[in-house]
């Protein structure tokens, strides 16, 4: 089953058309590359920021025919070396070119006004280079929004909290990204979860919304990394910690198909946002079947958008986003002002001033 280049389209002029009139957030953007990070780079352009990772002039991008749901024969024939060298074909190509021309163009695809870029310490991405770009494209263009991310170790004898304020002030950061998978924080141990908890409470110091990844990393492969984020994991923490807003990335189950997704995941889920006022969730880097079975079973005021670009093309997600919402007869334009506009509004004001 496919979503058409003209559907496509309409959703896409529906949420130009919404953020024409609201500020509309994407809280889910990576502007590089940071689980293999095997890209080079050169500059093309200076002004507007382009860089490029090899030969070949940069486009636009535009949309296309989408695929609703994988073919289960096909799926299932697939080993998870094979998912996981096409998933590094896909960075690789996603990746190609980056800087301040490609976010605004895929920004301005969906009609978003404002984007909180990302970073990731991992093993092969060092967090004071991503930092250094986020500021470069922050100056560049100020409705992109820098994050900082959580280390799993810190350097230095600095308290968590003067880190995050030395962040804060050195990069303008705002908001704090998490991700227990890639960055190894195994917050299935207690000095896990009392660090994550430790960085809630900075955070609500601050003023500083978090972004948690929420599931597995199949990317990682047999490391038992890949499932420190699993919702397991994830129940055990006080999110209320420090009041901070904090944002359960990918619906919480990132690396679960919809067919694998149960309904006790799903109560699981629904059960830790309910338990926790200052608990929301996102619609970033999942498939179309699992964004329209989460937009079902959750509260809708506790969902905000976000793409998980660029790994995902921005227009991709808001399309899954609209097509769902029209799926389940609801009016696409009221839902996407809601989880992009008005959740953002509300939830994460600091983030649209």
């Amino acid at each position: 089953m496919f979503l058409e280049a003209t559907a496509i389209e309409r959703y896409l002029a529906i949420s130009r058309e919404v953020g024409s009139r609201s500020v509309l957030l994407d809280c889910h953007v990576h502007p590089t590359e940071i689980i293999r990070n095997r890209l080079r780079y050169h500059a093309v352009e200076p002004e507007p920021q382009l860089y490029a990772s090899g030969e070949g002039c940069y486009c636009a991008p535009a949309p296309g025919r989408l695929r609703l749901a994988a073919d289960p024969a096909t799926v299932d024939r697939a080993t998870s070396a094979l998912k996981n060298r096409m998933s590094e074909l896909l960075f690789t190509r996603n990746f190609r070119f980056i800087g301040a021309r490609v976010l605004a163009d895929q920004m301005a695809l969906a009609g978003i006004g404002r984007a909180c870029l990302l970073p990731v310490p991992s093993e092969v991405a060092t967090l004071p280079e991503q930092m250094v770009l986020l500021e470069a494209l922050h100056r560049a263009d100020a409705r992109f929004l820098p994050g900082y991310g959580l280390p799993a170790v810190r350097s230095g004898a600095a308290s968590l909290l003067d880190e995050l304020r030395t962040m804060v002030a050195r990069f303008g950061v705002r908001v704090l990204k998490i991700h227990p998978n890639i960055s190894g924080i195994d917050i299935g141990s207690e000095p896990g979860r009392a660090y994550l908890e430790e960085a809630l409470a900075a955070c609500g110091t601050l003023g500083l919304p978090v972004i948690v990844h929420g599931g597995i990393s199949p990317i990682l492969g047999e490391s038992g990394r890949a499932r420190y984020a699993r919702l397991e994991n994830l129940t055990s923490i006080d999110w209320g910690r420090g009041s901070a807003p904090v944002i359960l990335a990918h619906f919480g189950l990132y690396g679960c198909g919809a067919a694998d997704i149960t309904d006790a995941d799903v109560h699981g889920v629904k059960t830790l946002l309910d338990r926790h006022d200052n608990l929301f969730t996102d619609s970033s880097g999942v498939g179309f079947p699992v964004i329209e079975k989460m937009m079902r079973n959750l509260p809708v005021d506790k969902i905000l958008f976000g793409s998980d670009a660029l790994y995902l093309p921005v227009w991709e997600a808001m399309a899954y986003v609209a097509c769902a919402a029209e799926r389940m007869g609801r009016d696409p334009a009221a839902t996407i002002e809601q989880i992009a506009g008005t959740n953002a509004r509300t939830h994460l004001p600091g983030l649209l001033l």
